[in-house]
């Protein structure tokens, strides 16, 4: 069988189907599909970061990256829980070392991204807030570890540690 002529056959709804149903699956295809920008506008792009492609594409349940500045793991995981949240209906407790780091990194970084990713601002609109952010059924909560109260009373699928090492963890 030829796959070239078998895909030549494909109507453009099977072929939007099957990308659409591909995109479900990973938030690298995902990100790939949707012609994913960073905060900044700048598109995402494996060329000069290979290393991310897998980590991209990691859906296990504990995972560390222990690395330098600026390799664009916090991008990645903030597509990451949005993806989880949307595809996978999870509700996650992203954590920062401090409140006031949350007040930073969610206006400087995580809004920037969904206003600049159409699907995703779609996705965040009952609740949008600087702590909280409703992602079609699900929550994602940004949270400092130096306070204990806040999060005791969530529940989460999942929880994503940034910045571990500044952290009262």
């Amino acid at each position: 069988m030829n796959l070239d002529k078998e895909l030549n056959n494909w109507k453009k709804e099977q072929i939007d189907k099957v990308l659409y149903e591909a995109q479900v699956v990973s938030p690298l295809i995902w990100a790939y599909y949707n012609k994913a920008v960073s905060e900044r506008g700048i598109p995402i792009s494996f060329k000069d970061h290979k290393y991310l492609i897998q980590p991209w594409s990691d859906l296990s349940p504990k995972q560390v990256y222990m690395k330098s500045a600026q390799m664009g793991v916090s991008v990645m995981m903030i597509f990451k829980t949005m993806w989880l949240a949307k595809f996978r209906k999870m509700n996650i407790i992203y954590t920062l070392p401090t409140v006031e780091d949350v007040r930073v990194f969610v206006p400087s970084k995580v809004n920037p991204i969904i206003q600049n990713n159409h699907k995703m601002a779609i996705w965040v609109k009952d609740k949008d807030a600087v702590e909280t952010k409703k992602v079609s059924g699900s929550f994602i909560f940004y949270r400092g570890t130096f306070t204990q109260k806040e999060a005791i009373m969530l529940s989460s699928d999942l929880n994503a540690y940034d910045e571990v090492d500044r952290s009262d963890m």
